[in-house]
Order: structure tokens, then C-alpha cells, then sequence
């Protein structure tokens, strides 16, 4: 079973939670919005954890660059650790 999924179609709430420390250890988001498959409570076997950090904060485009570096490196995973996922700013 893919890390986030639980038996109920719902994401697992460990990783849930994992994924929102991680995120606001790196990103100190304002919010942060689950939404996909997850939020609809319809997760399947390859379902992932699809997640918006929204932040006010200004940032220069180095920080983005970090940023996006950094959300890679959370994005991994341990099913697949040298495949990223898609990380937008």
C-alpha cells in the first residue's frame, strides 16, 4: 500500500501528518490545502498526497529556487526516493 493511503479511500492520518510537518519545517506556509483525490475521499492504490501551500510572504527569486529544492526533496518519498514529484511556487 503507497505511503498515504489507508483502506478507506481517506489518506492515512500518519502521513497526513507527516507531509504537513515536514512541509512547514521547510516552507512555514500560511495554509496549507489538501485537495484531489484525498480531499474527495476517493484515493485508489496509486493515488499520492496532492497538497497547496499558500504564503504572503515576498521571496526572492533564490528563495523560490530553495524552496522548490527543498519540496522536491519532501516530494520523494520512500517508494520512490529518486523520482520527484511536481513542485510548482
Amino acid at each position: 500500500m503507497p505511503m498515504g493511503l489507508a483502506s478507506t479511500g481517506l489518506p492515512d492520518p500518519a502521513a497526513l501528518e507527516t507531509l504537513v510537518r515536514r512541509i512547514v519545517e521547510v516552507a512555514q506556509p500560511d495554509r496549507i490545502v489538501l485537495f484531489g483525490s484525498a480531499a474527495r475521499g476517493e484515493m485508489g492504490p496509486d493515488s499520492d498526497l496532492d497538497v497547496l501551500g499558500v504564503s504572503r510572504r515576498a521571496t526572492s527569486r533564490r528563495e523560490k529556487q530553495l524552496l522548490v529544492d527543498r519540496m522536491r526533496r519532501i516530494s520523494r518519498g520512500r517508494d520512490a526516493p529518486d523520482r520527484a514529484r511536481r513542485v510548482e511556487l
